[in-house]
């Protein structure tokens, strides 16, 4: 099961977090040591990190900054609620998700796990599904054993989309992670380069298909071929 560092200077906060994510199977650790925190982070092989950056004594902000340049790993803040310039503050310094309190444990539970998924899942530099290829670290796609080079941002979304195959994806999430969360452009940019995959994948296979969701975004499917 995951490993999970919680940096919080609260007694009572930090064991209600603890035990909400120990029950579900999480291996927690707790600290209010910021120096202790990237030998932690060797010794551990944590695989999260949950920071409280109302933590007074911490300086919770500075501390948010100082791990995302030093850590790559998930990283939930908790925070004030009431404003969304602490959220908006928050992923501006890195931050891949934002909650704020008050919020229900189980709340805590499947944003962690999202998370946990969501970077396993970028981790991942080669997928092969069948006859479709496509290998991150080469910026190649192989359809049928024939190679196909695409641009970075048409590239970056069919990685995204196979990654999670027949699987819903919203136009709001494409734009999130391949263009990014400060992305001022709209959302029909996804369906252009939609548009222009589709285009250049038939030529190699009528089997991969990118769905059409009405009203949410894609899906992407490879039809296998029954005999």
């Amino acid at each position: 099961m995951a490993r999970i560092l919680i940096m919080d200077d609260e007694g009572t906060a930090r064991h209600s977090l603890r035990y909400s994510l120990q029950r579900e199977g999480f291996e927690v650790v707790c600290t209010d040591d910021t120096q202790q925190v990237p030998l932690l982070i060797e010794q551990l092989q944590t695989e999260l990190i949950i920071l409280d950056v109302t933590a007074a004594q911490m300086g919770g902000w500075q501390i948010a900054r100082q791990l995302r340049q030093e850590a790559d790993l998930p990283m939930l803040l908790i925070g004030p609620g009431g404003d969304y310039t602490d959220a908006v503050k928050g992923f501006q310094l890195g931050a891949d998700d934002y909650m704020a309190k008050p919020f229900h444990p189980e709340e805590l539970v499947m944003r962690v796990r999202s998370l946990l998924k969501r970077n396993r899942v970028a981790a991942c530099t080669k997928i092969h599904i069948g006859e479709f290829m496509i290998d991150k670290t080469m910026h190649e796609v192989q359809v049928q054993g024939q190679s196909l080079f695409l641009p970075l941002k048409e590239f970056q979304l069919l990685f995204t989309l196979a990654s999670y195959p027949n699987h819903i994806l919203t136009r709001s999430q494409l734009i999130e992670q391949v263009w990014g969360v400060n992305y001022e452009g709209g959302e029909r940019t996804v369906d252009v380069h939609i548009k222009r995959l589709r285009s250049k994948l038939a030529a190699f296979s009528q089997a991969i298909q990118f769905t059409t969701v009405r009203g949410l975004g894609y899906r992407f499917e490879i039809k296998t071929t029954r005999h």
